[in-house]
């Protein structure tokens, strides 16, 4: 049996510092980077201390609010704008830029790209030099409850290859700076919701996992949730492999994985048993589902799993080794016998013959 509890939550790779400057912009910035970005909350932001713009717009509105990129450094900078639907990532973490291969999940009405507009994706800054640039929001003309999530991604352009002949290392660090963007069109009160897609086995890294998938089809987040999930050998009590998250976060009508790792085991085939409970500080939900691991996936992915503990190829030669020496001294002490055997005929022979001459 193997038990793993993970109660670490993934680390964020950026780091937001955020200043509140009277209540008309908000300054943020992360370290390492050359570049600040400055907040403008219009007059129908809902909460002023927001890292971003949570707007109350009516059905069919346009409205331009305005962001403003800042030069710290000296030196010419490119920055790269993006907008992107909010979504959730694998360690539940909400995620308000572009995700690569990423596809929307199949219960969002309105994609955040599609309804906000920006002039340029690509703004060149002299050293120490700012720009306001202008941001268009169109609220899709029908009504709704709930929000709208999604966000404006800005990102240092870095030359890769300058980088690299600048012998910086193999290790480029490349930083985002997230502006969140959330819009209602009422204060009615939504609920989120948990559904259960699929249990199946998977790898993640190249390592075994449970893959667990998860979907929030509502439009609203599910805030502050903890997760229990166990899997166990079908009909049986016992938890084989477990997984423990807290302090995640669900974007409105998206997705993710959540992985039960195997933690070096391998995939035996067979039934299995998963359940989870989830607790949440805007809902609860458990799950009970019954899956099955055929041997095709159990030996593929066994055999391409790095965390496995297997059999050193010398360990195999060794044993050769031995096989052959046991084969070779069978055959010195049979072939002997047969020799002894045989001389002992023929001279059991001539003596006979010798006899006969007497």
């Amino acid at each position: 049996m193997k038990k793993r509890r993970n109660t670490s939550r993934r680390i964020l790779f950026f780091l937001l510092c955020v200043i509140f400057i009277g209540k008309a912009q908000i300054v943020a910035k992360a370290e390492g980077m050359d570049f600040d970005v400055r907040v403008f909350p219009p007059e129908n932001q809902r909460r002023q201390d927001a890292p971003g713009f949570d707007l109350l717009m009516g059905p069919g509105s346009e409205q331009v609010v305005e962001i403003e990129l800042g030069n710290t450094s000296s030196e010419p900078i490119t920055l790269i704008i993006a907008i992107a639907t909010a979504t959730t990532d694998n360690g539940g973490t909400v995620l308000f830029r572009p995700q690569e291969g990423h596809t929307h999940d199949n219960t969002l009405l309105y994609a955040m790209e599609d309804i906000t507009d920006i002039e340029s994706s690509t703004v060149v800054l002299e050293g120490d030099e700012r720009i306001r640039i202008p941001v268009t929001i169109k609220m899709p003309d029908t009504a709704f409850d709930g929000v709208l999530a999604g966000g404006i991604s800005i990102m240092q352009y870095v030359d890769i290859d300058e980088a690299m002949t600048a012998g910086t290392g193999m290790i480029i660090n490349r930083f985002w700076m997230e502006i969140p963007i959330l819009l209602r069109q009422t204060e009615e009160v939504v609920w989120p919701d948990l559904s259960l897609l699929e249990v199946h086995a998977s790898q993640r890294n190249w390592r075994n996992i449970f893959a667990v998938r998860l979907q929030n089809p509502e439009a609203m987040f599910i805030n502050d949730m903890e997760v229990f999930a166990y899997v166990n050998r079908a009909g049986e009590m016992e938890a084989l492999f477990e997984q423990h998250m807290e302090q995640m976060q669900v974007a409105p009508n998206s997705n993710f994985t959540l992985a039960i790792p195997l933690s070096g085991e391998r995939f035996v085939p067979g039934y299995y048993d998963f359940q989870m409970e989830v607790i949440a500080k805007n809902g609860n939900w458990s799950f009970r589902q019954r899956f099955y691991v055929s041997a095709g996936e159990a030996e593929a992915f066994n055999a391409t799993d790095v965390s496995i503990q297997r059999t050193p190829l010398w360990i195999f030669i060794a044993a050769g080794g031995v096989l052959v020496f046991v084969i070779f001294l069978a055959y010195i002490v049979i072939f002997r016998r047969k020799s002894r055997k045989t001389t002992d005929i023929a001279v059991e022979e001539l003596v006979r013959q010798m006899h006969k001459c007497t």
